[in-house]
């Protein structure tokens, strides 16, 4: 007599949230197959009791036969205490009964997808469901150009729970500007001044590309010591210190011209730069140079280099750093030649492209199903200097689509926009001669020189009123207005269009959640300019 087949077994095997859930299970098979399900809670040791609907400190499982080809249940899922927590499903096949046919499925690692596997080759088939800790999406304001420093700025946190969703959320957040520094509004935020970012380690030394010129201009010229030697070590007349290791150098008139050597260290010793070349022969071969014979140098700069961990970055994100090169993105290199110019048949043939991420072959590490690092390499859209090696970089992700791809969340943002408080100052004393155009005040601070318009008591509300100078102090004194005033003492003036606190506020919808804890941040430098 064959064998009774469990042909499925279904449930939702999405992260549980840190609250728990029930989740209602499904198996399918031949009429008469006989099963056991068992539940083990893996942090605890304690197996669910079908008949509690609970788990226990015992052991515990559910026998059955399937009809009418089905069965259905549910397992009530507690909440999580502490820490992560794990579920291991079991489902038996009893004598008699045996599962479909086995279907491997494996991640990008090679390792066991059990989840997404069907079937079994023994008598049990095993499913894995994962619980977490709800995580915090953070909204902040920054200025990655730091064209300004604010005083302060305040946050909005949203605990969601992995892989879930939220509606729309109001929120809000200020920036303040510094003691004697005010604010205006450059703009309105937009999607494009919302990011991620994250921080890369850059390898020991890039990775030449095709075609690619590693020393494409000189970057020092500099002449011989002030007699003539011959051998390895090489010193300057004066000292350049923008000589790099690993620079080519060649000598530009007189004794052996445009020989290229390779600067192997560089040391500065009492006021002159010493330096160790290597010729393009290998061992160390000894260089004749005469006095003062002029030199010069080309520092090694690369597009591709490699970076600890690439998961999440993609084409077009910003680099930033200490060693990197100003209005750098990463970028695919591509080389390509135009022929036929200029007639009906000019055509742009691709020599050579290479993309702008790379996963190095069994780098990719994988956790619970997640992809958690990625080695591999990068290609620039400028080339980077040597300097770069072994530094911590930073990568910027603007606008919802990169912001995804670098987190996992997937947000939409309405309903945006920034606004200024207006500063409210009081004179200290009536308007001399009866009308003038100083006005003297309680304060200064959050009045934009230029910018802030007054109006107040005694102000012609019809006129345009602003302030010429003496603002942006924090402390009592006098203002210049652009127009005579007739002011009494004690009056509050209001001064607007710029102030000490900017406000920005919207509704963030978050459709789904990522792994992890989050920050998403405003681009203060491109919505406000401080004084």
């Amino acid at each position: 007599m064959a064998d009774k087949i469990i042909k499925n077994f279904s449930i939702d095997l999405s992260d549980l949230p840190e609250v728990g859930a029930s989740r209602d299970f499904t198996i399918k098979g031949d009429e008469g197959s006989e099963f056991i399900l068992e539940v083990k809670d893996i942090t605890t040791g304690y197996y669910y009791n079908f008949f509690k609907n609970g788990f226990v400190n015992y052991q515990s499982k559910l026998e059955n036969v399937i009809s009418n080809n089905t069965y259905r249940g549910s397992i009530n899922f507690p909440a999580v205490t502490g820490s992560d927590d794990e579920y291991d499903i079991q489902l038996y096949a009893k004598p008699g009964t045996k599962h479909d046919k086995y279907v491997e499925v494996r991640f990008e690692d090679g390792s066991l997808d059990i989840n997404n596997s069907t079937g079994s080759n023994s008598l049990m088939l095993k499913k894995v469901i994962y619980q977490y800790t709800d995580v915090t999406l953070t909204l902040r304001a920054e200025n990655p150009a730091s064209s300004f420093t604010p005083a302060s700025t305040t946050t909005f946190d949203k605990i969601v729970s992995r892989g879930s969703s939220a509606n729309k959320i109001p929120f809000s957040l200020t920036a303040t500007a510094a003691a004697n520094k005010s604010l205006r509004i450059l703009k309105q935020p937009e999607l494009s001044d919302f990011f991620s970012k994250t921080s890369l380690v850059v390898g020991s030394a890039p990775n030449l590309l095709t075609y690619e010129d590693q020393y494409p201009l000189v970057t020092e010229t500099a002449l011989h010591q002030n007699s003539s030697y011959t051998g390895v070590d090489v010193t300057l007349f004066t000292p350049v210190p923008d000589i790099k290791v690993g620079d080519k150098w060649t000598v530009t008139s007189g004794i052996a011209p445009n020989q290229t050597h390779t600067v192997l260290s560089v040391t500065l010793s009492e006021g002159s730069l010493v330096t160790v070349f290597r010729t393009v022969s290998d061992p160390l071969q000894n260089v004749s140079l005469t006095a003062k014979q002029p030199l010069e140098f080309r520092n090694q700069v690369n597009y591709r280099w490699p970076i600890d961990d690439v998961f999440g970055l993609t084409e077009g994100m910003i680099i930033k750093g200490t060693n990197v090169v100003a209005d750098t993105v990463l970028s695919d290199y591509v080389v390509s030649t135009t022929i036929s110019e200029g007639t009906e048949q000019e055509q742009e043939i691709v020599r050579f492209s290479h993309p702008a991420i790379e996963v190095y072959s069994g780098e990719t590490t994988i956790q619970k199903g997640f992809i958690t690092g990625q080695a591999g390499e990068v290609v620039f859209n400028n080339q980077q200097p040597l300097l770069l090696a072994g530094d911590t970089i930073t990568a910027y992700a603007y606008g919802p689509s990169k912001i995804n791809s670098m987190t996992g969340y997937e947000v939409t943002l309405t309903d945006l926009k920034i606004e200024m408080n207006n500063v409210v100052h009081t004179t200290t004393a009536a308007s001399a001669g009866g009308s003038s155009t100083s006005v003297v005040l309680d304060d200064r601070d959050g009045i934009f020189n230029g910018v802030s318009v007054v109006n107040g008591v005694g102000i012609d509300p019809t006129a345009v009123i602003t302030v010429s100078s003496g603002g942006n102090s924090d402390s009592a004194g006098t203002v210049v207005v652009s127009a005579a005033q007739s002011l009494e003492s004690g009056i509050d003036l209001v001064f607007s269009g710029a102030g000490k606190t900017a406000t920005i506020s919207g509704n963030i919808e978050i459709n789904k959640v990522g792994t992890g804890d989050v920050s998403l941040y405003f681009d203060l430098d491109n919505l406000l300019v401080s004084s």
